[in-house]
C-alpha cells in the first residue's frame, strides 16, 4: 500500500493522461457499438422441461400469426358506423407494405353476410320481424332518396305507429344526421342491443427491428399515421393496444424513466454530498469519478455482454448510487487522516485501513449482483454482470483516480468527521425491541405475494392499457385469452363442452363454432323477406330544388311531435336544428350521399338475405388458418370472465383451464409461468449470494460471529421491508424483485464498514469516526438516486425506487442501532479483525 501511494503521487500526471486516453477510447467504443435489445421475451429463458413453455413453443410454431400483433380498436355508439370505419381502415392498412398481415374478421363479407346464421331460431325470427318492419321505410326512401322524403317518411311512420320504436333505417338516419355522419342500416344491426359501445378489431402484424432501440417504433408510427390520416366520423374512436403497442409503451416509459431518474439523481447527489462533505472540490472530484466510471462501465458492458436489455439500463442510475459509496468511504477516511499528517502518509493510512474493506465490499456486492447470472432470469443476470463490472471500475477509480483529484483540491483544508449519536437504550433493551419487532414483521410478511402480472406493472393510464382493460370488461377477445390445441375435431368438441362449463370462462371459440346449426331451417325462414326486398329494384335520386321541400317536410314533422315521447321529441328537435342550419349546397350534397347510402344498404341487406348455408370448407382460408393447422390440429381460444390485471383472477382462470385442457398457451399463460420462473430464480440467487458472501466474510474476519453479525441487519431490514409492503399493498413483481440482491449487496457493504471499524474503536467510538459519516452519506446518496426511479412512468422501475428507499432507510437504522448493541452484548467490539 505504501508503494502504491508513493508511485501514485509521483506519477500522477502520467496516470491522469492514461485515464483520459482510456476514457476517450471507451466513450468512442461504447458510442459506436452500444445497442439496446428491446426484445422483452429475451429477459427470461425458461427450461424446456416446463410443460407450459413447451406447449407455448408448439403453439407459436403452428400459429405464428398470433405472435407480435397490434390491435387497432375502432369503437363507437353506432354499430353501423363502427363497422364501416373498420372496413375502410383495414383496406388502407392492407395496402401498406409495412404490415405483413392485416386481419379484420368482423368486416369480412363472408362473416358479415352470414352473421344471422349464428342466431338461435328464436333470435332469428325476432330479427326478421325487424327486417319486415324496415321494409316500408326502405321502399319509400328508394322512391326518392332525399332529405325531404326522409322527413315525410319519418313523420308518416310516427303518425301511423304511435308508441312504437323507429325502424332501423329511420333511426340510423336520425342519429347519424345529428352526428353529421350519414349512415343507414336497412335492417336491425346484429349486435348486442344492450351494448352502449360497439367494437371492431383489426389485427396487424409487422416486422420488428430488434437491433434498434425501439423495435416496434416503425410499426406503431405507421399505424398512428394511418389513424391520423383516416377521416374518422364523429363519435368514432380509433385506438391501439395489443402486444406491440404495449411493449412500445413500456420501453418508452423505461427509457424516459431512466432519463428523468438520471437527472433527478444527479441533483440529489449534489445536494446530499454538498451538505454531507462540505467541500466543493471533494464533491466535484466524486462527480468526475462517476462520469469516468459510467463511460468505462458502458464500454466493458458492451464488450462483455454485447447489448443492454430494458432491465440492465437501470445500471446507469445504479452506478451513481453504488459507485459513490466507495468514493465517500475512502475519501472521508483519507480526509480524516490528512487532517493531522502529510497527504502521502494519510493516503497510505487510508489504503491500509479502508483498502481491504473496500475490496471486500466490491467482492461481496459483485457476488450479490452475479447471483442471478446462472438462473433463468437472463435480464437480471445481465444487469448483475454489468453491475459487477461497475463495482470493479468504481473500486479501481476510487483507489487510483480519487486520490489524485483530492490532492489537487486541497483535502486538508477542511475536517468534518463523525456524526452526533446518542445511544437511546441499553443494548439488551435494543435487542428485545428488535426481536419483538422482527417477529411481528415476519408474521405480517408471510402473506406477501409475488405478482407476476406484466399488466400490473404497466401504467393503466396509457392508451394501450386503457383500451385493453376496456376490451376485457366488454368481453371482447384479446391476446390475453388462453389458447388450447386439440388434436382433432372430436377432441375439440369435447374440450369446448368442458371449458364452457368452467366459471372462470366467458366463452370458447374454435373452428366448430364457426359452423352454425340449423342452417337450412334458418335459410327457409329468411326467404320470404328476401323475396320482399328483391321487389325494390332501383333507388331513385331526389329531385332538384329540395330546400323548399325540406322546409315543408319539417313543418309536417312538427305536426307529429305531440304523438311521441319526450325523449324522441328531444332527438327530433336536435334533428330539426341540424337540418334548418343547412345551406342549399349542403342539402344537395347530403341528398347525393343519401342516395348512395340507401342504395348501398339495400344491396348489403339483399346480399345478407341471399347468403347460402356453408360448411367448413367454404370458410375463407385467411380465417380458417387461424383455427386449423395443415395437420388438422384445432385451436380453441378461451376468453376469461374477469379482468386479468388481477393476479388471483389470472391464477384461478389458468388453473381451471389447465385442469381440463391437455395444453395451454398464450400471453396470460406465459406471464403466469414466467412468474414461477422468476420466483425460483429469486430463491436460487438469494441463497447462492448469502452462502457465498457468508463464506467470504468468515475468511475476511476470521470469525463466524462477525460474519453472522454483518448479515443480521440485512435479514432484519428485508423482513421489515416485506412487512411494510404487505401493509401498504405493494406486491413484489418481476421488476422490483431486483431489490433483494441489491439490499444484500448494500447491506453487506454497510455491515463490513461498521463491523470493521467497531473492532478498532468500539461501538461507542464509531459515531466519532469518518466511517459513521460515510455510511450515512452513502446511504443518503443511494436513497436519493434510487428514489429518483420512483418518478419513472414505468411502474416496475418506480416500484424499485420506492422499495429500495424503504429498505435502505431501514437498513441504516438497523445497522446503527441493532449492530452496535449486538457487538457490545457479544463483547466483540475493539477486537482485531482479519485483514
Amino acid at each position: 500500500m505504501n508503494k502504491l501511494a508513493e508511485k501514485l503521487i509521483g506519477y500522477s500526471r502520467l496516470v491522469m493522461a492514461i485515464l483520459v486516453l482510456v476514457t476517450l477510447l471507451s466513450a468512442a467504443y461504447a458510442y459506436n457499438n452500444a445497442q439496446i435489445n428491446s426484445d422483452l421475451g429475451a429477459l427470461i429463458k425458461p427450461s424446456d422441461s416446463l410443460r407450459w413453455y413447451r406447449d407455448n413453443e408448439v403453439f407459436k410454431q403452428q400459429f405464428p400469426m398470433f405472435e407480435q400483433t397490434a390491435l387497432v380498436v375502432i369503437s363507437g355508439e353506432q354499430a353501423v358506423s363502427v363497422a364501416r370505419s373498420a372496413d375502410r381502415l383495414s383496406r388502407a392498412l392492407e395496402l401498406d407494405p409495412t404490415f405483413t398481415d392485416v386481419f379484420a374478421p368482423s368486416v369480412m363479407e363472408f362473416i358479415s353476410d352470414r352473421r344471422w346464421y349464428f342466431l338461435s331460431l328464436e333470435e332469428l325470427e325476432s330479427w326478421l320481424l325487424g327486417v319486415e318492419y324496415s321494409y316500408g321505410p326502405m321502399l319509400r326512401l328508394a322512391d326518392e332518396a332525399g332529405l325531404s322524403n326522409f322527413i315525410f317518411t319519418l313523420s308518416d311512420h310516427m303518425g301511423s305507429n304511435r308508441g312504437l320504436p323507429l325502424p332501423a333505417p329511420l333511426q340510423t338516419l336520425v342519429t347519424s344526421l345529428i352526428d353529421s355522419n350519414l349512415v343507414i342500416s336497412g335492417a336491425p344491426v346484429l349486435v348486442d342491443p344492450d351494448a352502449t359501445e360497439h367494437f371492431e378489431i383489426i389485427v396487424v402484424r409487422g416486422r420488428q427491428a430488434l437491433d434498434e432501440q425501439l423495435p416496434n417504433a416503425k410499426i406503431v408510427a405507421r399505424l398512428r399515421e394511418h389513424i391520423e390520416n383516416f377521416d374518422s366520423p364523429p363519435n368514432i374512436k380509433v385506438r391501439l393496444t395489443g402486444e406491440i403497442p404495449l411493449a412500445h409503451e413500456e420501453i418508452l416509459a423505461a427509457l424516459n424513466g431512466i432519463e428523468i431518474a438520471g437527472l433527478i439523481s444527479l441533483v440529489l447527489l449534489g445536494i446530499i454530498l454538498g451538505f454531507g462533505i462540505r467541500s466543493l472540490g471533494f464533491v466535484i472530484s466524486i462527480f468526475v469519478l462517476l462520469s469516468v466510471g459510467v463511460i468505462l462501465t458502458l464500454a466493458l458492458a458492451v464488450l462483455v455482454v454485447g447489448s443492454f436489455n430494458t432491465l440492465s439500463l437501470i445500471f446507469l442510475v445504479m452506478f451513481f448510487g453504488l459507485g459513490v459509496d466507495f468514493a465517500v468511504h475512502f475519501g472521508l477516511r483519507l480526509r480524516e487522516a490528512a487532517h493531522q499528517r502529510p497527504y502521502a502518509e494519510a493516503l497510505q493510512e487510508a489504503y491500509r485501513d479502508t483498502g481491504p474493506a473496500l475490496a471486500l465490499c466490491m467482492l461481496t456486492s459483485s457476488i450479490a449482483f452475479l447471483s442471478f447470472t446462472p438462473t433463468a432470469y437472463i435480464g437480471l443476470g445481465e444487469l448483475g454482470i454489468i453491475s459487477a463490472l461497475g463495482m470493479l471500475v468504481a473500486l479501481g477509480l476510487t483507489l487510483i483516480l480519487l486520490p489524485i483529484l483530492l490532492s489537487k483540491v486541497g483535502i486538508q483544508s477542511a475536517m468534518v468527521s463523525g456524526i452526533r449519536y446518542q445511544r437511546l437504550a441499553r443494548p439488551s433493551r435494543v435487542l428485545l425491541v428488535f426481536a419483538l419487532t422482527s417477529a411481528g414483521a415476519l408474521w405480517i410478511a408471510k402473506d406477501l405475494e409475488f405478482d407476476y402480472s406484466v399488466l400490473a406493472m404497466r401504467d393503466s393510464g396509457t392508451e394501450g392499457m386503457q383500451t385493453l382493460l376496456q376490451l376485457q370488461d366488454a368481453g371482447v377477445s384479446t391476446d390475453y385469452s388462453i389458447s388450447v390445441l386439440a388434436k382433432d375435431k372430436e377432441e375439440a368438441l369435447k374440450l369446448h363442452e368442458q371449458l364452457t362449463a368452467l366459471p372462470t370462462v366467458a366463452n370458447v371459440l374454435g373452428p366448430d363454432q364457426l359452423i352454425p346449426a340449423d342452417q337450412e331451417t334458418k335459410q327457409a325462414l329468411v326467404q320470404a323477406q328476401l323475396q320482399r326486398f328483391e321487389t325494390i329494384e332501383e333507388v331513385f335520386e331526389a329531385e332538384s330544388h329540395q330546400a323548399e321541400m325540406l322546409l315543408a317536410s319539417l313543418e309536417y314533422l312538427q305536426e307529429s311531435m305531440p304523438h311521441v315521447t319526450l325523449e324522441v321529441a328531444a332527438e327530433l328537435t336536435q334533428l330539426e336544428q341540424v337540418l334548418m342550419s343547412l345551406s342549399d349546397t349542403e342539402i344537395t350534397r347530403i341528398d347525393g350521399d343519401l342516395h348512395e347510402e340507401v342504395n348501398r344498404s339495400l344491396q348489403v341487406l339483399k346480399r345478407q338475405l341471399a347468403a347460402s348455408p356453408f360448411k367448413e370448407q367454404d370458410i375463407p382460408s385467411s380465417l380458417m388458418s387461424r383455427f386449423v393447422t395443415d395437420e388438422g390440429a384445432r385451436l380453441l381460444r378461451v376468453q376469461p370472465s374477469s379482468d386479468l390485471a388481477n393476479r388471483d383472477a389470472t391464477t384461478h382462470f389458468i388453473q381451471e383451464v389447465s385442469s381440463v385442457a391437455p395444453n395451454i398457451a398464450g400471453r396470460s399463460v406465459i406471464e403466469w409461468g414466467m412468474g414461477d420462473v422468476v420466483v425460483a430464480s429469486f430463491v436460487q440467487a438469494s441463497l447462492t449470494a448469502l452462502a457465498a458472501i457468508f463464506v467470504v466474510l468468515i475468511i475476511f474476519f476470521r470469525s463466524l460471529l462477525l460474519a453472522i453479525l454483518v448479515l443480521v441487519p440485512i435479514v432484519v431490514s428485508l423482513v421489515m421491508t416485506f412487512a411494510i409492503c404487505e401493509m401498504v399493498g405493494l406486491s413484489l413483481n418481476m421488476a422490483n424483485i431486483l431489490v433483494v440482491p441489491l439490499i444484500i449487496g448494500l447491506g453487506v457493504d454497510t455491515g463490513i464498514h461498521v463491523v470493521h471499524r467497531m473492532t478498532r474503536v468500539g461501538a461507542d467510538g464509531l459515531a466519532a469516526t469518518s466511517t459513521a459519516r460515510a455510511v450515512i452519506i452513502s446511504a443518503l446518496t443511494t436513497i436519493g438516486t434510487f428514489f429518483s426511479l420512483s418518478f419513472s412512468s414505468h411502474l416496475g422501475a418506480a416500484s424499485i425506487g420506492l422499495l429500495l428507499t424503504v429498505a435502505i432507510s431501514l437498513l441504516v437504522m438497523v445497522t446503527f442501532v441493532l449492530l452496535p448493541a449486538l457487538m457490545q452484548i457479544l463483547k466483540l467490539d475493539k477486537q482485531t479483525g482479519g485483514m
